[in-house]
């Protein structure tokens, strides 16, 4: 089994991190998703807001400890991968319809907080809306408001 035990979330991203940590107490007491509802809620609002941030991972292979760190897209694929198998096959106490929910919920409402312009994402950093192509005619504006400003300073 895979723990990450660090994500790289840079200090300047406190507004989205308190935003993560509110959309899963929402999720956890409106929409009774319960804890681990909740923190796929996290999961999923994670991978639309820092897609290409890496994870670190620990876990004991043969009673070694293995570390390494993986891209959060593919990690987060994992991730669901197993809730969605889990779902299918059935047969343990764990509420895998509950972790898809939130997963998706929370995915839900950081497309609605980008779209929105709730958060927005610094110049430097790609959310999974930009990875995918979506926003890039408002960003280009963007960028091509801000050159003809400059223009007309100079």
């Amino acid at each position: 089994m895979f723990i990450p035990y660090a994500v790289d979330v840079p200090f300047d991203h406190r507004p989205v991190v308190n935003w993560l940590v509110f959309a899963g107490v929402i999720l956890a007491f409106i929409l009774q998703v319960g804890a681990s509802g909740a923190i796929n809620g996290i999961v999923g609002m994670y991978l639309v807001f820092f897609p290409e941030n890496s994870i670190s991972c620990f876990f004991f292979l043969f009673f070694r400890p293995v570390t390494f760190s993986i891209s959060g897209y593919w990690m987060i694929l994992l991730w669901f991968v197993f809730d969605v198998w889990g779902a299918v096959g059935g047969g343990e106490c764990v509420a895998y319809f509950a972790h898809i929910g939130g997963f998706v919920a929370g995915f839900g409402l950081a497309v609605l907080m980008l779209s929105t312009k709730w958060v927005v994402m610094e110049r430097d950093e790609k959310s999974l809306l930009q990875m995918l192509g979506w926003g890039r005619r408002e960003i280009e504006e963007e960028v091509r408001r801000d050159f003809e400003a400059i223009k007309k300073r100079h």
